[in-house]
This record gives structure tokens, C-alpha cells and sequence, in this order.
């Protein structure tokens, strides 16, 4: 628009009075500020009905309102206000971005449609675009009021009487109608030029007569183009001849058509337009011309069409979501009953997703949720029905099931290629995944009973070691609701200080002397009792909780071996299990440091053991936290060795101090071939100037056969059970003498 425009707009502007009408009353009074900088009145009312009731008393120029609000919503408040005055501009707000919403504002014909949070410069440029609408308005009107036969092609002379019924001079009169009819048509033809809204007229032939810029920015054509052509030259073919014979009774029959069409243009791109057309008749009836109104609604219909994909479907991976899961699997369901057919529902749920999530970012999960959701794709059968329910879980619906059997090859194809390994942020990683199954109509008849028992199953599989999947039985909701109540109950454990340490104690082969002790964490709950660690530390990663209730092991192992030191008891290195999740955070550094700034224990005392398979699952990572550990002068051990896969030029990298042995490998030797597992893992632990300690020691035949290939230390029911902190403290009161 030119500055001449805008600056009619801005004047226009500045002389109108404005309804607005919202319920909330922070949001009415900021915007009621904006509004009064840029209009002449503000009228305020706080909901439909009291909108209407101003609107009535104070007859405003435009009218801004909210949709829904109490007593009466914007939309019913909308119609009553357009059925007493059809013209008034109308801008709808709302922070509801539904369908049913956009297709109401439509049908209500309303001039702009704003989302909450409301975007001040599109809300001014409304404003502004109402402006015009209202001076146009205000034009024709006027020359529509003073001068009735201006654009009526059969009047040739103008005569006027005077109200005082006296003669008046034709040509005088005509000189001053001619000029005020000329000041009334610039303004119209500058509204007519600026308007941002398409507009053709036609004459009774429906042959354009007249197009503004608008038109030609929207359609592609000139005004030379299309003088004297038939509007169906924008014709998109996508309605029928039903259509438009329905348009043109209602046009001739109520003199006004406006609805969503489709035209085409000039260079062939179909597009939606929301179109209004008036007839324009004289004083016998007969049609002067046609005047057609429209815009292009693209954006909105898109924006439409994304809320309904919304609804629908997971924007991340492009699956169906929880809602439309439900109702394609209730389709399958009854299809399922008509034909007598099985079909079976597979709940698959990443493996420790969360960790892997928290430590490499939010974007690195995305990645993988959506190279999960490819796999799935490119698995699964086309007629099978595939969900993403939110966070790492999806759902596979089988349909026309004819054995369990093919299930059992369809769930052994997603676990395979759900295995590969997969690069997201540099890193290589494997995301193994869990899958519950649950069979129609034997574990149940209807979408929910299907999905709570396949979830049920997917708990079983991870429960059974993850990376597998189980079919549902009914036990597994008795044990799915132990979970549920052991979680609850995990919940408020800390809070409540239902935590203790137990302490085992770890002994140097060579003398027997007590040299350190790992401590072990024990929870008594005073709901349910003693839970034993199997049952609620996977829990406790799986929600995330071990990150806290790790950092509570860490500052109670540090204070009650700082505190044994200062009773004058020998000191003892005290060992401390770091979880997956706890070793992702990047502030572990601090986290130890804090432990051991708060209790006042030397850093050597301590010792954080990690399982073999959590260093490797990114061996780089693993390298640089290791070095910010040892910095801090702990020292580290790898724990379960032997049960991994870990790589000898990775492990020469790693800053680590000791190797423990895992219990399985211990636990039938010497009578077993894991003899010679153990022996290599000791000599290789020598080799690489490690230390190494053997845990699940429980027979003298273990031990003498561990001393003979110069084990270094041991722990084991042999020499003593995990102890409460009393017990441990007596027994480093009988049994230790100072280390040198």
C-alpha cells in the first residue's frame, strides 16, 4: 500500500469506536491498551452477553472478541451482532487452534481470525485491513444515498426542486452534483485500488467490467486480460455443473452468494478462495451488474489441514497417534468378529530410552524415534496398522491373524532389525526394544483390555532382561500392579528416608585383611514392607529416580565412611555403584565433588564402579567422563566384567583402576570351563597394571583357586553377607589394622 493509503488508513483508524470482548481480564486490559493508542473509543465487555448488551447501547464501528467465554461465546454473540448490522467488521481471537473453529469463522463470513498468543503487528494489520472495509463501506453508501441515479445508464438530465419547492438552475445543480459525485468516486475507485481483497464487477452478462490490483496480484492476470471475459476463465474444473447452477440460484434468488470455492490461476496452480458476490439491480429489479469479492484462503485451509493431521497423527514420526490408534483398531476389531479372524496388538517400548534421551539430548532422541518409526514402517505389512502412543512406545496392530506362530515371526522381524545399530550426533548406538502382545479375542474384546495386557506382556519382557518380547498371561497383571504400587510408593521413599546402606566388605587375598567395602543400597517401605533391589532398582531407572536416589547413595557412603575414619577406625576404600542414567548427567563431576566436600572424605576412599556394557555403549563419551572423574583423584572399576563386549583398545583408553569379576563367572569354578574366562581375565587385568577383585566368592575351593592365579582382592557370602552400618562398624573394629 502507498504511504497516501496507509495514511487514509491510519485516519480511518483514529475515528473509530471498537467493541472488544474477552473474558480473561489480563489479557482484555493489555490489548484495551493497544486499542486505545491506535482508535478513538474502546468499549470493553468481559463476555458474549455483555458484548451484545454494548454493542446495542454504543452501535461500534468493529468488533474484537474471543470465542469462548462464559454466559455467551463469541461465535453465538458474532451472529446476533451480523443479523442486526450484516456489514460490521469482525475479528475472532481464540488460543484454540481446532477445525471447527476455522470452518465457524468462516461460515460466519468474520475479517480475521487471530491466535492466541496474539502477534500485535498481524492484529494491527487487521485493524487496518477493517479500516478500509469501513471506508469503503462509508463510500458507496454515500453515493449510493445522495446520488441513486449515478450509475444507472438511463438517466441523461439532472433536475432538482428545492425543499422550499422552488425552482433551482438545472446547470448549477448538475456542476454540483458533478463534483461531489466525482469526490465520491475517487474515494470509492482509491478503496476500490487499495482494498487487499479481490474484487470484480461484471456487467448483466456477467462480463468483467472492472478488476483491482488485488485481483491481478492473486490471479495472475491483467486488467486487460480479462476486460469483457466471463469470469469462468478462472475456472479450476473441481466442481461439477451442480455446483454452480446451485451458486447462481441462490445469487439471483437472494441477490448475495458467499462460500469456499476452488479457481485457478493464470499460471494453471489451483487454489481455494473464499468468495462473496452481490447483485447490484435498479429500481425495477433489473440487474445493473455483479460484484464479486474474494481471497485466497490457502493458509487457512493449510493450517486446517495441519490441525486435522494434528489430531490424527504424530507430527515427530508421522505415525497414527493414541486417538486415531483406537479407532482403527476398534474397525479391526469388528472386521476381526465378522470373519471369526485373530488379530494381535504388539506393545513395543524402547529400552532405557530415557537414558540415552537425557544424556545426548532431546535431538538425538528425536532421531532415533524417528529412524524407529522407518523400521517399523518398513517392516510391518501395508494393511497393518502401526502407532506411536508418545514418548519411545509404539503399537503394531496384526490383523488377519491365523496362528500365534506368525505373530511369534512377526515380533522376532521387529526385534531384528529394531537391534541394528544406528548413528545419531557421531555416535553409534544400539537401541534394543521390548514388545508385550496381546491376542483378539482371547486376552480381550476391545481396544483398551488389548492394549493394557500387551503392556503388561512388554513389562514381563523387560522384566525377563529386555530386548525380547512375551505374550500375555494373566499373572502378569497381578505382577503389573506390584510395579504400579511398588512405584508409587518409590515415589515418596527418599522424602520419607526409607533408604539404608548395607556394606560388604571386599578383602585383600594375600593378607585377609578387610581393605574396602561396597555399599549397597536397601529399602524398607512402611507401606509395603522390605522390597528386595531386584524388584525396585530397574524401577528406579526406568522413572528416572535412580539419578536422585544415586546422589543420596553417593553423599551417605561418603559421610559414614568419612565418619568411621574419624572414630579412628582403619581406613577403607568404600565402593559405589554409578547407574547408566547417573553417568549420562554432565554434572556428575560436581555431583562427586559435593559428596565428598560435604562429608570431608579424601577422594582416594573412594571408589565408582560401572557396568562393562554401560562404558561401551559410547566408548568416547565414556573415555572423557572417566578422565573427569580420575581428575577428581576417586578411583574407578569396571564392574561385571566378563558379561559385556568390550574392546581391548578401548580399554587400554579407559582411566579405570580395577576389574571385578563378574559372580557368574565365579560361581562354579574350579569345577567348570569358566576356569579359564577367569584366569584370562586376571592375567589380562595384570597386563594392563589393573587390579582385580572377584566378586561372589562363597567357597574355600573358589578362593585357594583365585589365590593360585593371584587374584588381588575378593567379596562373598565366604568371608561375610552385605551388613547393616552397626554391624560393619564392629566387624572394622574386630578384624582391620591400619593400612600402611
Amino acid at each position: 500500500m502507498n504511504s497516501h493509503g496507509e495514511q487514509d488508513d491510519q485516519a480511518q483508524l483514529r475515528s473509530l469506536s471498537v467493541l472488544y470482548v474477552e473474558d480473561e481480564d489480563e489479557i482484555r486490559e493489555e490489548l484495551a491498551v493497544f486499542l486505545r493508542r491506535r482508535v478513538a473509543t474502546v468499549h470493553l465487555a468481559a463476555n458474549g452477553q455483555a458484548g451484545l448488551d454494548a454493542f446495542t447501547q454504543y452501535q461500534p464501528d468493529l468488533v474484537i472478541t474471543d470465542i469462548r467465554m462464559p454466559v455467551m461465546n463469541g461465535f453465538e454473540m458474532a451472529e446476533r451482532i451480523r443479523a442486526m448490522s450484516p456489514t460490521i467488521p469482525i475479528i475472532i481471537t481464540t488460543a484454540f487452534e481446532e477445525t471447527s473453529y476455522f470452518q465457524k469463522a468462516i461460515d460466519l463470513g468474520v475479517d480475521k481470525y487471530v491466535t492466541k498468543p496474539l502477534n500485535l503487528d498481524i492484529l494491527a494489520a487487521a485493524l487496518r485491513k477493517c479500516a478500509r472495509l469501513i471506508r469503503a463501506e462509508a463510500a458507496l453508501r454515500e453515493v449510493d444515498e445522495r446520488y441513486p441515479l449515478l450509475f444507472r445508464p438511463s438517466h441523461s438530465a439532472i433536475s432538482v426542486a428545492a425543499a422550499d419547492g422552488r425552482a433551482v438552475e438545472t446547470r448549477a445543480v448538475a456542476r454540483d452534483l458533478s463534483e461531489r459525485a466525482e469526490h465520491a468516486l475517487q474515494l470509492a475507485a482509491r478503496v476500490f485500488e487499495s482494498s487487499g481483497e479481490a474484487i470484480v464487477i461484471t456487467d448483466p452478462d456477467n462480463l468483467i467490467l472492472s478488476v483491482n490490483r488485488a485481483f491481478s496480484k492473486l490471479t495472475g492476470y491483467s486488467q486487460n486480460e480479462v476486460i469483457g471475459k466471463n469470469p469462468r476463465l478462472l475456472k479450476s474444473d473441481r466442481h461439477d455443473q451442480a455446483f454452480y447452477q446451485q451458486l447462481w440460484d441462490c445469487l439471483l434468488g437472494t441477490g448475495h452468494w458467499q462460500g469456499e470455492i476452488w479457481n485457478r490461476r493464470k499460471n494453471g496452480e489451483a487454489y481455494p478462495e473464499w468468495l462473496s458476490i452481490t447483485v447490484v439491480r435498479d429500481t425495477q429489479g433489473q440487474v445493473l451488474n455483479y460484484i464479486a469479492i474474494f481471497s485466497d484462503i490457502s493458509e487457512i485451509k493449510a493450517a486446517m489441514q495441519q490441525i486435522e493431521f494434528l489430531a490424527h497423527y504424530d507430527p515427530l514420526t508421522r505415525l497414527a497417534n493414541r486417538r486415531l490408534l483406537e479407532q482403527r483398531v476398534e474397525q479391526l476389531i469388528a472386521l476381526a468378529a465378522r470373519n471369526k479372524e485373530q488379530l494381535a496388538l504388539l506393545f513395543i517400548d524402547l529400552d532405557r530410552f530415557k537414558v540415552v534421551n537425557d544424556s545426548l539430548g532431546h535431538a538425538a532422541g528425536d532421531v532415533i524415534l524417528e529412524t524407529v518409526a522407518q523400521r517399523l514402517r518398513a517392516t510391518m505389512r501395508e494393511v497393518d496398522c502401526l502407532a506411536r502412543l508418545g514418548g519411545d512406545e509404539f503399537v503394531c496392530v496384526l490383523h488377519e491373524v491365523i496362528e500365534p506362530p506368525d505373530v511369534h515371526a512377526a515380533a522376532r522381524r521387529l526385534i531384528a532389525v529394531l537391534d541394528e545399530p544406528l548413528q545419531v550426533a557421531g555416535h553409534t548406538l544400539t537401541v534394543t526394544s521390548s514388545i508385550g502382545i496381546s491376542l483378539y479375542p482371547g486376552d480381550g474384546v476391545d481396544y483398551e483390555t488389548l492394549l493394557k495386557n500387551a503392556d503388561a506382556a512388554m513389562y514381563s519382557a523387560k522384566k525377563a532382561g529386555r530386548d525380547r518380547f512375551a505374550f500375555f498371561c494373566e499373572s502378569m497383571n497381578v505382577s503389573m500392579a506390584r510395579e504400579r504400587e511398588i512405584e508409587s510408593a518409590l515415589r515418596r521413599a527418599l522424602s520419607l528416608n526409607e533408604f539404608v546402606l548395607h556394606y560388604q566388605p571386599q578383602v585383600a587375598i594375600g593378607s585377609g585383611r578387610i581393605i574396602g567395602m561396597e555399599a549397597l543400597l536397601r529399602w524398607n517401605s512402611a507401606q509395603l514392607g522390605p522390597i528386595a533391589p531386584g524388584a525396585f532398582i530397574p524401577l528406579a531407572e526406568e522413572t528416572g529416580l535412580i539419578v536422585a536416589i544415586g546422589e543420596w547413595v553417593l553423599h551417605e557412603a561418603c559421610r559414614q565412611n568419612a565418619q568411621w575414619q574419624r572414630q579412628g577406625l582403619p581406613p577403607a576404600v568404600v565402593a559405589v555403584n554409578l547407574s547408566a542414567l547417573q553417568f549420562r548427567q554432565s554434572n556428575l563431576p560436581e555431583t562427586v565433588r559435593g559428596a565428598l566436600q560435604a562429608s570431608g572424605l579424601a577422594a582416594r576412599w573412594l571408589e565408582l564402579e560401572l557396568t562393562e556394557s554401560l562404558i561401551m555403549q559410547d566408548a568416547e563419551y565414556t573415555i572423557a567422563s572417566l578422565r573427569a572423574l580420575k581428575e577428581i583423584g576417586t578411583t574407578l572399576a569396571i564392574d561385571d566384567f566378563g558379561t559385556g563386549y568390550s574392546s581391548l583398545a578401548y580399554l587400554k583408553r579407559f582411566a579405570i583402576d580395577k576389574l571385578k569379576i563378574d559372580q557368574s563367572f565365579i560361581r562354579d569354578i574350579p569345577d567348570d570351563d569358566d576356569d579359564k574366562i577367569v584366569t584370562a581375565i586376571i592375567g589380562l587385568a595384570h597386563a594392563l597394571n589393573l587390579k582385580v577383585i572377584a566378586e561372589g566368592v562363597e567357597t574355600d575351593g573358589q578362593l585357594a583357586f583365585l589365590r593360585e592365579r593371584h587374584c588381588d582382592e575378593m567379596q562373598g557370602y565366604l568371608y561375610s553377607r552385605p551388613l547393616p552400618a552397626a554391624a560393619m562398624e564392629e566387624l572394622l573394629k574386630a578384624c582391620c589394622s591400619p593400612v600402611q
